[in-house]
């Protein structure tokens, strides 16, 4: 979950390419509701990524979609493709999903679990945060914050947050391991290395609460 241009779509590319490098055939599906197919296309170019690699990661996005986009659209495509993970960007502006009440937002929210367990994949969900929620917060975003039915969040066995803060001249983009379940883990902040050239993260350094504080304090707040 994140901001409105909080480097969601970005994460995605750096997953994308991360998946395919260490895995042989990686037969995947990105799903799109706020890029065409062509815009994600471009984008990806810019990483310098091995096309041959990518021959197996099918693109759909909602924006070039001929039928009515629901949830059983999406099931159609899981299984006319058969893919090993889905990446999901993004779900609260998806069209079977933004403009809808809390009600069918959650049961939304129980069916991609209900996949996920049925055809036994991974689901990568991306969310945005309400709009009133932006990176300069006088706080952290805090899991409630998503946009939408809470159930998402209550569901996802693994829930992450990125928060970007603008210090001066520079960004800090950070993400924060709110859930793990099943997983012991060491650390819960980290902080993303981007590259301007390619347009994706491309590593993650582990950051220390104090040290994640010091960044919070010196954002820049209007």
């Amino acid at each position: 979950m994140a901001t409105s241009g909080g480097g969601k779509s970005t994460l995605v590319r750096s997953l994308l390419l991360d998946i395919v490098k260490h895995n042989e055939k990686m037969n995947g599906l990105v799903w799109l509701s706020e890029e065409t197919e062509d815009d994600f296309t471009m984008e990806l170019h810019k990483t310098g990524y091995d096309s041959e690699k990518m021959d197996d990661i099918h693109i759909v996005s909602e924006m070039n979609a001929e039928a009515t986009v629901d949830i059983n659209y999406l099931k159609h495509h899981i299984q006319d493709k058969k893919p090993r993970f889905i990446l999901l960007d993004n779900l609260t502006t998806s069209a079977f999903y933004m403009d809808k009440g809390f009600e069918h937002q959650a049961k939304i929210a129980v069916d991609l679990k209900k996949i996920a367990d049925d055809f036994k994949i991974p689901i990568i969900v991306f969310c945005h945060v309400g709009a009133a929620v932006n990176d300069n917060i006088s706080r952290t975003i805090a899991p409630n914050d998503i946009r939408g039915s809470k159930t998402i969040v209550n569901l996802a066995p693994f829930f992450y947050i990125m928060q970007r803060f603008v210090a001066e001249d520079t960004i800090i983009p950070t993400i924060k391991i709110i859930k793990h379940r099943g997983q012991d883990i060491r650390f819960s902040i980290f902080g993303l290395a981007y590259s301007r050239e390619r347009s994706i993260y491309f590593m993650d350094e582990q950051i220390n609460f104090e040290k994640f504080k010091e960044a919070f304090k010196k954002r820049n707040v209007l």
